[in-house]
């Protein structure tokens, strides 16, 4: 059976319907957690088993399915119930097996592993799975275990059980008749808690009486003492010392600060002043910097006449005996003429343009300006008809009609004579807009004849018909307009150029011709004919004028150095200044040095002064305030302002401890006089105290009862508590029931534990008897599972309980199931479980379920199950792998891969039902190649001998396997021993001439995949070109990060970071020469495929051997291909 088609309609949790379309094989099914994985297999099992689910109303779907007899489909609807149907005619159900092995077509992770290290756990698990997962090696005795002799014991506990019933009996009896006195106890005991109160209360008046008593005494001790402790405080005596201390302290602060302002007043007097009106330190400074340059100034000035001076007498001893020029010109006459010429040829160039766009620009046409009048006059026309209002002609003829009919209605009699009034009115009006609206028509029809007439005059045979027409013409017109403007004032602008570029052409050529007069040269433009000591001649010339404007520099700084001097002098003679006049700047800035120094210290003098006269101030105004509290003070305690009653103060600080223990002893009877008042009675308070003394001794007799009482009745209100919920008689009767119910069940186990004994023993029976076939099987299924690298044999067989053992074909010896790896343990029991699956199926294998069985296994175990499921899909069962891991899709890929079965079908459950994708393709990623993690990916990019051996026999793992034992795991390795592993028995003849052939072809593939591929480019090369510079650095590194290191991406890039194409070359043939950059497209997996036959061909052919397997070839190159294609070389050269 075969499940083509699974259409949910609802499921549990799953509104919305989807479907689904399995595939022959395995099918893995990815959807994330609560995505109706597990609802969908429950589904799925409710139609092939009914009575398998509960709650099954709720699943709807329809699964089409092929089975032997051809298609069918099964269906439930919304009652629950299972439809079959064949081509739309109903259909029974087929045979299957029963619904208490239902299990067995649902795998998980525990039901293929092993459940110990040892055989005989491992054998019974075996036997186990052999008889459909019931464990027939039970004991009913387990089942079903009781102790020997407990029903004695159990008779002797009902009798003691019965006993206990009646003495409780007797006890509730009792416990009656004491519940007659509870009422007159609890009288009792209410007195007793009266007199407990009363005593409470007459010890508070006791108390009050007392209260008061002290109170009265401890007010008599505080009267006693001093009248001036009250207002007296512990600080007083600390504070009025100090108060003295601060003003005498402050009064001789006073007196050194007035000291200190004297002195600093004297040194202010010694000091002198500058005169009224004098300047600043700081505005005479630029005066001095005035003065200090002008001084330089000069000297310069000095300098560069006496280089003048030289450079004439140079240039008149060199003209001295040679002829006079034939003319003087100048320098600037030799510059004048050069521009002249410029200016000239410039004049020319710009006549010459303006005179051919004249020729190009396209003339006025035929109508001229007078046409264009024309135009614009019937334009004008045109516009008015179109701005005039569109009459309406039947508004207002509607209007009159209906006036008149009013009219009519009004004047037929009988009629009012307001309604007949009003008809004449509506008539009227309407007659009048009738007129004003054929006046309106007239009026547009006239403007639309002038239009019209005006277009005729224009020279427009034809005129527009309507309003629309009009429009698109008055458009139409005005740009062929406004094209004619701006083409008669561009030519008016161009002729104007014209004849201004002729003008400025002919002056410059007048004022060179009259400036070659002047200076002698002729009418030759060069002046090379009679300028022949002229060069010489000027530069004598413009020495002298040279010579001439140093002499009169240095007159200029003469003067401008004495009126310097002479303000920077008044300057200083105004500050004081006691030296003599100054000579230089450095002497009068010495001056101004003095003078700051002075300023400095009068202003010095003068700070201290006034700090002085604001301490004294300050000092002042802290007496005053200690002198004030001292008065204050004195005032409070009673004393002489003068200070002579100070030392009683003594006197007043030696009693105060006392006084204050009297006021608080005072106070405290206070308080407990105000709360034993308020919580003593009144009237017991007014009573004498001997009275209140034998009242309190009645109460407390009274009240010595009450414990007793309350201890008697708690003691009856307890028993009757729990006579009244029976806890005791209901437990002495939950006991004797209780024991009476457990000799019964002990009965009942002992028949169930004779029936298990029976039954058991016929289904060991049964099983024994089926146990070859499912045996035969499973040792079938675990060769094939293994590629005959084990056999499944029985030990022996004797009795109920065979025992198992595995035979390694490859050893020739027989192995303990404990001793094998993971991985067979869990095809084993995979085997195991599919025989017996077999021995029920009537030839219609069902589909498998694996829900995640794999998801948290290792991976040597995962590729063996994986490998055993393909290679039973592959013989015709339908298998279904559902998984939260999108990466389980690639691992089921790369197992089936491997041992060159059908790769899985990936089926996603959340884009079936339009939620988006569970596993993005980043999570499936291209088939990775078929080998374990132990085997390093495959590096196109080095030569073949660096690569593993795996690549060249995947399908052989126990070849690989001897290989690496052998250290021959690189493929350059094997080659080089291929002929001493021969000898060790590791590689026969045939493995190695395969060994050779493979490697061929690896290493044909290897050179073709790193054709036009180059590497990428790294930071490393750049600079190791030499053609970046560190400026352009930073921008070439932006660009090769945006390129990611691609040699193409980066080439293209360069064009925009502005390298210069000299350097950029440079860097392009570095990179192919280093074969960074490829000079050519890479080959792609077919031209790969050509290239390799060619030459394997050729070789053939020389050889004289057989021609290459294309078949082969082609599979090698494809999983090759893939492999690379995962793969990447790291940045860098090629390792």
């Amino acid at each position: 059976m075969r499940l083509t088609r699974i259409d949910v309609a609802g499921l549990p949790g799953l509104t919305e319907p989807f479907s689904l379309e399995p595939a022959t094989g395995i099918n893995v099914v990815i959807g994330p957690n609560a995505s109706g994985k597990s609802s969908l297999v429950r589904a799925v099992r409710s139609l092939l088993w009914p009575d398998s689910v509960a709650d099954a109303q709720r699943l709807r779907l329809t699964v089409e399915m092929l089975v032997a007899d051809g298609p069918c489909s099964a269906r439930r609807g919304l009652a629950g119930d299972v439809a079959w149907e064949r081509e739309g005619r109903p259909l029974a159900a087929p045979s299957l097996p029963g619904g208490d092995l239902q299990g067995r077509y649902e795998l998980g992770l525990f039901d293929l592993t092993a459940p110990g290290d040892d055989d005989e756990r491992f054998a019974a698990e075996i036997r186990r799975q052999m008889s459909g997962g019931f464990d027939l090696d039970l004991d009913a005795g387990s089942l079903y275990y009781r102790h020997g002799g407990t029903s004695t014991r159990k008779q002797r506990a009902l009798s003691d059980a019965e006993s206990e019933l009646d003495t409780v009996g007797r006890a509730l009896r009792h416990l009656a008749a004491r519940e007659q006195g509870l009422a007159d106890l609890n009288s009792r005991l209410e007195a007793s808690t009266e007199a407990v109160r009363r005593i409470t209360v007459l010890k508070a008046a006791l108390a009050a009486i007392s209260t008061r008593t002290n109170l009265t005494e401890r007010e008599a001790a505080l009267a006693a003492l001093p009248p001036g402790l009250a207002a007296f405080r512990a600080e007083d005596s600390d504070e009025l010392r100090s108060l003295v201390r601060r003003a005498h302290q402050e009064q001789v602060e006073i007196a050194a600060a007035g000291t200190r302002r004297k002195a600093a007043l004297a040194d202010l007097a010694q000091l002198p002043q500058a005169a009224d009106g004098a300047m600043s330190p700081a505005a005479v400074d630029p005066l001095l910097d005035a003065w200090s340059i002008a001084e330089r100034d000069r000297d310069a000035a000095r300098v560069a006449c006496a280089g003048a001076a030289a450079q004439v007498t140079l240039l008149a001893d060199r003209l001295a005996g040679c002829e006079l020029p034939a003319g003087t010109p100048s320098r600037s006459d030799v510059k004048q003429l050069a521009r002249l010429f410029v200016d000239a040829e410039s004049a020319r160039a710009r006549r010459a343009a303006a005179e051919l766009l004249l020729l190009e620009l396209p003339g006025n046409g035929e109508r001229g300006e007078d046409g264009d009048d024309a135009v614009r006059a019937a334009l004008a026309e045109l516009e008015r008809w179109l701005a005039a209002p569109v009459p309406s002609r039947l508004l207002p003829g509607a209007v009159a009609v209906v006036s008149l009919a009013v009219a009519l209605a009004a004047l037929t009699p009988p009629a009012h004579p307001l309604a007949a009034a009003a008809a004449l009115v509506l008539a009227l009006g309407g007659g009048i807009r009738f007129v004003l609206a054929v006046i309106a028509v007239r009026g547009s029809n006239a403007s639309a004849r002038a239009a019209a007439q005006a277009l005729r005059t224009a020279g427009f045979g034809t005129t527009p018909a309507d309003r629309t027409a009009a429009t698109t013409f008055r458009d139409d017109q005005r740009r062929r307009l406004a094209v004619r403007d701006a083409a008669t004032s561009w030519k008016s602008r161009l002729d104007a150029t014209r004849r201004q570029a002729a003008q400025d052409e002919d002056a410059a050529g007048d004022e060179a011709a009259q400036l070659l007069a002047r200076a002698g040269m002729g009418r030759h433009t060069d002046g090379t004919t009679v300028l022949h000591d002229a060069p010489l001649a000027v530069a004598l010339h413009e020495a002298r004028a040279a010579a001439a404007g140093r002499d009169a520099e240095l007159a200029h700084c003469d003067d401008r150095l004495e009126a310097a001097a002479k303000a920077a002098r008044a300057a200083l003679a105004a500050a004081g200044a006691q030296s003599p006049t100054p000579a230089t700047a450095a002497a009068g800035a010495a001056l101004l040095r003095d003078w700051r120094d002075r300023l400095a210290a009068r202003a010095d003098a003068q700070q201290r002064a006034d700090r002085e006269q604001e301490a004294i101030a300050q000092s002042e105004r802290r007496r005053d305030e200690a002198l004030a509290q001292l008065q204050a003070l004195r005032s409070r305690l009673g004393l002489a302002a003068d200070g002579t009653q100070d030392d009683h103060l003594a006197a007043l600080a030696g009693r105060h401890a006392e006084w204050q223990q009297a006021v608080r002893r005072r106070d405290e009877a206070a308080a407990c006089l105000a709360a034993a008042v308020a919580t003593a009675d009144g009237e017991l308070v007014a009573l004498p105290a001997n009275e209140l003394d034998g009242r309190l001794a009645r109460a407390r007799i009274e009240a010595a009862r009450e414990p007793e009482l309350r201890q008697e009745i708690a003691d009856l209100s307890a028993d009757l508590r729990q006579a009244r919920e029976g806890s005791r008689y209901a437990e002495a009767l939950a006991r004797r029931d209780r024991l009476r119910d457990e000799l019964a069940e002990d009965r009942e186990t002992a028949r169930r534990a004779a029936l298990a004994t029976a039954i058991l023993a016929d289904l060991r029976e049964q099983s024994a008897a089926t146990r070859p076939q499912v045996l035969a099987a499973a040792a079938a299924h675990l060769e094939r599972f293994t590629r005959g690298a084990h056999r499944l044999e029985l030990v022996h067989g004797g009795g109920e309980r065979p025992a198992f053992a595995a035979f390694d074909t490859r050893s020739n010896e027989r192995v303990s199931l404990a001793d094998l790896s993971d991985g067979t343990r869990a095809q084993l029991l995979l085997a195991v479980r599919l025989a017996f699956i077999e021995s029920l199926e009537d030839g219609e294998p069902l589909p498998l379920f694996l829900d995640e069985a794999l998801g948290t296994t290792d991976d040597e175990r995962f590729d063996a199950i994986a490998g055993a499921l393909g290679e039973l899909a592959a013989r015709g069962r339908q298998l279904f792998y559902l998984t939260s891991q999108p990466r389980d899709a690639v691992a089921w890929r790369a197992a089936l891969d491997a041992r060159g079965l059908p790769a899985p079908t990936t089926l996603d459950l959340m884009a079936a039902r339009g939620r988006g994708a569970a596993a993005t393709p980043a999570q499936l990623p291209p088939p990775p190649v078929p080998f374990s993690d132990r085997v390093p990916a495959l590096r196109p990019w080095l030569d073949a001998k660096a690569q593993h051996v795996a690549w060249l026999l995947p399908a052989d793992r126990t070849q690989q396997d001897r290989l690496v034992a052998a250290h021959a795991r690189l493929v350059g390795a094997a080659l080089a021993a291929s002929g001493d592993l021969e000898s060790a028995g590791v590689l026969t003849e045939a493995a190695a001439a395969e060994l050779h052939r493979r490697a061929l072809m690896l290493q044909l593939f290897c050179e073709g995949r790193r054709v036009g591929r180059g590497r990428a480019v790294t930071p490393e090369d750049i600079d190791a070109s030499g053609a970046v510079t560190p400026t352009m650095r930073g921008r070439v590194l932006e660009c090769l990060a945006e390129a990611e290191g691609d040699p193409r991406a980066f080439d293209r890039c360069l064009d925009r970071v502005g390298l210069q194409q000299k350097k950029k070359a440079q860097l392009r043939d570095y990179l192919l020469e280093q074969g960074i950059m490829p000079d050519r497209e890479p080959l792609d997996e077919a031209a790969i495929v050509h290239r390799m036959l060619a030459e394997l061909g050729r070789r053939a052919t020389a050889a004289a051997a057989a021609s290459p397997d294309v078949n082969e070839v082609r599979d090698c190159v494809a999983r090759w291909w893939r492999a690379a294609e995962v793969s990447a070389p790291a940045p860098g050269p090629a390792d």
